[in-house]
């Protein structure tokens, strides 16, 4: 458990730095803050940040409590996952209400206490933003992630996802 600590580290400090930059935010909305269930996303909190007219960057964190018994139970769960969203869109444009996009990153799902699980895998989803207004919406997405390192999962892992999210 210890080297796959030492891993995820520094994956933690690149995602850490790319929120933390600085960047004009004056004027237009560029900041999401995001609560959402799905696989292995969880139960999840997140933000992100539009660096750009057709992408922006985030982060999730996850948590689904101990269950269930016999062969299929689990200990608690933590996910984290850091993404890079390409809008088909232009998101500075005032008559965008529903975009599409495309969703990229990696993500990991740590089990503790017990037997140590890990779990690290990068992944491709596709999805939409659905507005209800100018500031608050759903957002819902899918795709396939591929493990670079599993403890049990198979090679290909489904992926998706239901949010609901606040600009500000």
């Amino acid at each position: 458990m210890k080297n796959e600590m030492k891993f995820l580290m520094p994956i933690l400090l690149i995602i850490i730095l790319i929120l933390s930059s600085p960047g004009k935010s004056a004027g237009q909305k560029k900041t999401n803050l995001s609560a959402g269930i799905g696989w292995p996303d969880l139960m999840n909190i997140g933000i992100k940040y539009q660096v750009s007219d057709h992408a922006k960057t985030g982060f999730n964190i996850g948590y689904w409590p101990p269950g269930g018994g016999g062969y299929f139970g689990w200990n608690n769960l933590l996910s984290m996952s850091g993404s890079l969203y390409y809008y088909s869109d232009n998101l500075s444009d005032p008559e965008l209400k529903n975009p599409f996009y495309g969703r990229f990153g990696f993500n990991t799902i740590l089990t503790w206490p017990g037997d140590p699980f890990l779990n690290l895998n990068v992944f491709a989803r596709i999805g939409r933003e659905i507005y209800l207004n100018e500031n608050t919406g759903f957002s819902i997405d899918g795709g396939i992630g591929f493990s670079l390192y599993n403890a049990g999962l198979g090679p290909l892992v489904l992926q998706m996802g239901i949010g609901y999210f606040y600009r500000f």
